[in-house]
């Protein structure tokens, strides 16, 4: 039957004049007892739906009750996210940047965590993916960054006589293309009294290729306020030089693929 339908909504077909093609995902659930009600069982059609549309255009996927533990889990774990947030169960590791001239200290990266209440410290692998997903990296993407210049500044005053350090931070490509996201910057540097010159954003190489026209001019207006802007992770996206001349771009971080050979 799937087949069958598929195969019908593949032919051209014509509106107005200009010929369309579709092509469709279908989420299938077997009829079982204990269904109450049809909500019932497009609730699991749905979710069936979704996890075909996750693997794939044009496919069918059967649902089964894993799949709706899969979805359950996923609606905690963003409830929790959300609560992370709200309740100060982030937490910000710094790494510590050193110049190989002088091996001394010149700055750091901020790296978030996330103190989750039952299953202990959680790496940004195993909650920034679902965060971007969600919509939810924004809002630790701006805690992040407010918590790291004031960071910054606090050992700024403390350690007032050595050489200047920065901060890096990582901003993610919808967090780059927030409509307010240059007035936000300039508030954080108002609020720590950072030096601009002391703040490195971080996009990944992929990022800034996503939306160039607009990402470019966004990028040139960050730089106009004075903060730095890296390229992180370079080498495993596109791995070129041309494109790197239409990016405001004052410094790539090497990704380890391209280096962990070198002798």
């Amino acid at each position: 039957v799937v087949e069958w339908i598929m195969q019908e909504l593949s032919q051209t077909f014509s509106i107005d004049g200009h010929e369309i093609n579709i092509s469709a995902s279908i989420g299938i659930v077997m009829g079982e007892k204990s269904y109450q009600t049809p909500d019932d069982v497009l609730r699991d059609a749905d979710i069936a739906l979704y996890n075909a549309k996750g693997k794939g255009k044009s496919r069918s996927e059967l649902f089964t009750h894993e799949m709706r533990e899969q979805v359950m889990e996923r609606l905690e774990l963003e409830t929790e996210l959300r609560r992370a947030v709200q309740n100060d169960e982030l937490t910000i590791h710094y790494q510590i940047i050193s110049s190989l001239k002088t091996d001394r200290v010149v700055g750091f990266e901020a790296l978030v965590r996330w103190n989750h209440p039952q299953r202990g410290l959680l790496q940004p692998s195993e909650f920034i993916p679902f965060a971007e997903e969600t919509g939810q990296i924004i809002a630790i993407d701006r805690w992040v960054m407010e918590k790291a210049c004031n960071q910054l500044k606090e050992w700024q005053n403390a350690y007032a006589n050595l050489e200047p350090i920065y901060m890096s931070v990582n901003m993610t490509t919808s967090h780059l293309t927030q409509p307010d996201i240059i007035g936000f910057i300039q508030s954080i540097m108002e609020k720590s009294q950072l030096a601009p010159d002391c703040l490195r954003i971080e996009i990944t190489e992929s990022a800034i290729l996503e939306y160039t026209e607009e990402n470019a001019h966004i990028l040139q207006q960050i730089r106009d306020l004075g903060v730095q802007v890296q390229i992180d992770d370079f080498g495993i996206g596109y791995s070129s030089l041309s494109y790197l001349s239409q990016f405001p771009i004052n410094g790539l971080k090497i990704d380890n693929s391209f280096i962990n050979t070198i002798n």
